[in-house]
């Protein structure tokens, strides 16, 4: 992992293939009728069908990677692949599944230029206003995505879960998307050599790891401003890989629309719920502490009951 992260130092950008990367096709129902039959001898032969949207799908995690990945600061493209033109284009294939805000640039798929295969890749790294060397590209092909890449100067990044070696040229090989966020977490760091970020921060990446996450951090121990984002984040990342929310995690991202008010709402924060369903609220002075005390404990205790995950809450304290 250290020697992979290595070489994902001063990456500006990240580029995607398409088909095969982000999507995968939707598998065929049993029974249903294929949509290009066998011809019959009488009638000449029928073009496969060009990729459209119903045909594929975004793979699972794919969605938590990129929200990842734009959060750390990486710009986003999605390299045209060399499949004949598929109608619609990627661009739009992207948007209707929910994936087109994420890219700065989306490249059309293209046939591939015999003796010229990095030349799409050359057109990104252009059209971007970055060096080659700035960006990296991860493909599920070895051929037209990482090779390409390569031959155009861009760094790769082969995906394949079942790859027994690791492709010449100094390209990365990534068992899964998810190991995208803290290779380049550990490359950041060790630019750096800086600490390693917070405890949201990891427990991102044992979320996208599907390992366990960190323990929590000390009493009275404030979130700033990046570990906030990162938890709201966790939380997109959980809903989308379907793993429960934690109650606390809940209130904290909801917690502006449960006190109704910005001033208090800013000036306080869920600080932990015991087993016996106490919620203790940090406030930042005492007459934070006493508004939300005196005057909108009924509000705030029946604005929690109404999540889901937080019905087993039965009191707040607020505490400075």
């Amino acid at each position: 992992m250290k020697t992979s992260a290595r070489l994902l130092r001063n990456i500006r950008a990240v580029s995607f293939g398409v088909f095969g990367t982000l999507l995968e096709p939707v598998p065929a129902r049993a029974g249903n009728r294929p949509r290009n039959p066998p011809p019959s001898p009488a009638s000449p032969p029928t073009p496969a069908s060009p990729p459209t949207s119903a045909a594929w799908r975004v793979r699972a995690g794919v969605s938590a990677v990129l929200g990842a990945l734009r959060f750390l600061g990486y710009r986003l493209a999605a390299a045209g692949d060399t499949a004949p033109q598929p109608a619609p284009p990627p661009a739009v294939i992207l948007e209707t599944l929910g994936l087109g805000g994420f890219f700065e640039e989306i490249q059309p798929a293209t046939p591939p230029v015999r003796g010229d295969a990095g030349r799409r890749f050359r057109e990104l790294a252009a059209a971007l206003r970055l060096a080659p060397v700035d960006i990296l590209h991860v493909g599920a092909d070895l051929q037209t995505d990482i090779n390409a890449a390569l031959a155009a100067g861009v760094r790769a990044a082969w995906l394949s879960p079942t790859a027994t070696f690791r492709p010449t040229g100094g390209a990365v090989l990534l068992g899964k998307l998810a190991d995208l966020p803290e290779l380049f977490r550990l490359a950041d760091t060790a630019q750096h050599q800086r600490p390693p970020d917070g405890r949201a921060t990891r427990n991102l990446i044992a979320l996208l790891r599907g390992v366990p996450e960190e323990a929590p951090a000390p009493r009275g121990r404030r979130h700033d401003e990046p570990e906030r984002v990162i938890g709201e984040l966790i939380l997109e990342v959980a809903a989308e890989l379907g793993t429960k929310a934690k109650p606390l995690d809940v209130l904290r991202r909801h917690w502006a629309e449960i006190v109704d008010k910005p001033n208090l709402a800013s000036a306080s924060e869920p600080e932990s719920i015991s087993p016996t369903g106490t919620l203790k609220v940090h406030c930042a002075n005492t007459i934070v502490r006493t508004e939300l005390q005196t005057w909108r404990m009924k509000q705030i205790l029946a604005a929690v009951l109404n999540h889901a995950p937080c019905r087993h809450v039965k009191k707040i304290v607020f505490c400075v």
